[in-house]
């Protein structure tokens, strides 16, 4: 190969990697998949990538030529529209179907999922909120004062990155803030503890993914991946409660009080099937926030709901360790299945899936100890709780990803 085509076949490398890892992409699967590609172009590549950077170096075979390259990751974004179609161009890439100045060429191209209109992003985050809420209070009205709140706390968070850079953790401190505040008004006429208002928007900004997909790269050894996961999962959670702690102190100091924590519970076959209906908002909302690609929402749905009544079943008795093992394997088996038959990452249909088990059980693991001023020995068990949960979700997903079988090859001439 020259030393031109090796520049554009690095150049088109890190683009898609750049690219593939903003929407959420595997480490492991990209490294893999540029190496692989290289071998088709005539080359010895080294790949390293991390969840902020990555570098490839390699070595023309004919002339032992050295080249190697590197760049940043921007800011991330779980745009699995995107990532679907990224993870196409990837996978042609790395078999050797997509040339690389033809790679470079697609990735400006517009895919083919667009973003959702504004208003239909609007109703995807009233919908977590009431879905939310209506699980904690089994109440119509309080679920759509929760979807209210959720939906505003929102828009503040959307202007404040509109007219000011700030970070992730100021705008979900700020969100919280906000949400927590509204939440704690209502709730003292309400005569409800404020959290069954706020929760929809811990729903939007709880680590619960991201915590158990840290626990995931553990257990396959990604140390550094997982270590930064856990970071970031840290400092959202220090955000979180510094914006309860303070907005409960100064609304306290104005004489608002809150009623004890009542979290009601599913007893009759109407409730069951209203809880059920609840949850499929829910994956709908998360679809739409997460950009899903509009033929693989119907699937995601079913998935979830799958998982959702596995988990059902299976916790009879309030134990959450194997409920939650099994309905990530459940959501994790039928997710590879679609996967390999609609060749879609199966990120697409994982992440919604999963985000309907996490904030029914991580966010309120986490909130409890403050929203009860638990003891720091019950603050403890509550975190530990919420660690084991993630791991029972982590290895549900990972036993299900288990590689079977030949992977089918993809028709050349598709592009």
């Amino acid at each position: 190969m020259q030393r031109a085509q090796a520049n554009q076949f690095l150049l088109a490398a890190l683009k898609l990697g750049r690219v593939y890892l903003s929407c959420g992409g595997s480490i492991s699967n990209l490294e893999e998949s540029l190496t692989r590609a290289s071998t088709h172009f005539g080359l010895h590549a080294s790949v390293h990538a991390t969840p902020t950077s990555i570098t490839i170096s390699c070595i023309d075979s004919h002339n032992n030529d050295a080249k190697s390259l590197s760049t940043r990751i921007g800011r991330q974004d779980s745009h699995l529209g995107r990532l679907a179609f990224i993870s196409r161009l990837l996978e042609m890439f790395s078999k050797g179907l997509l040339l690389p100045e033809k790679a470079s060429a697609l990735i400006g191209k517009e895919w083919t999922n667009k973003d959702y209109p504004r208003e239909i992003v609007q109703v995807a985050i009233f919908l977590v909120g009431f879905s939310v809420s209506y699980s904690r209070t089994l109440d119509w009205g309080f679920g759509v004062i929760g979807g209210v709140v959720t939906i505003l706390s929102s828009v503040f968070g959307s202007l404040l990155l509109k007219f000011f850079k700030v970070g992730d953790s100021i705008k979900e401190f700020l969100m919280c803030f906000i949400a927590i505040s509204m939440s704690t008004l209502l709730a003292s006429y309400l005569r409800i503890h404020p959290s069954q208002l706020f929760i929809g928007t811990l729903a939007l900004v709880l680590p619960g993914l991201t915590l158990t997909s840290a626990i995931g790269d553990l257990i396959e050894e990604n140390f550094h991946t997982g270590l930064v996961k856990l970071a970031k999962t840290v400092l959202t959670l220090l955000s979180i409660g510094f914006a309860y702690l303070l907005s409960t102190d100064w609304l306290s100091g104005l004489g608002y009080v809150t009623t004890d924590l009542i979290i009601a519970k599913i007893e009759s076959i109407p409730q069951v099937f209203a809880s059920f209906c609840s949850t499929l908002g829910l994956i709908v909302g998360f679809c739409i926030l997460l950009k899903v690609p509009r033929k693989a929402i119907l699937q995601c749905v079913l998935i979830g709901s799958a998982g959702w009544v596995v988990f059902r079943v299976s916790n009879p008795g309030g134990h959450p360790y194997a409920a939650s093992f099994l309905s990530a394997l459940i959501v994790s088996v039928l997710s590879r299945v679609l996967s390999r038959y609609k060749r879609i990452p199966m990120q697409v249909y994982v992440i919604p899936s999963i985000l309907v088990m996490v904030p029914g059980l991580l966010a309120f693991s986490y909130l409890q100890p403050l929203v009860d001023e638990a003891s720091l020995a019950h603050a403890s068990r509550s975190v530990l709780s919420s660690i084991m949960i993630a791991a029972a979700l982590s290895f549900g997903l990972l036993v299900g990803q288990l590689r079977w079988g030949k992977q089918p090859e993809l028709a050349k001439g598709s592009w």
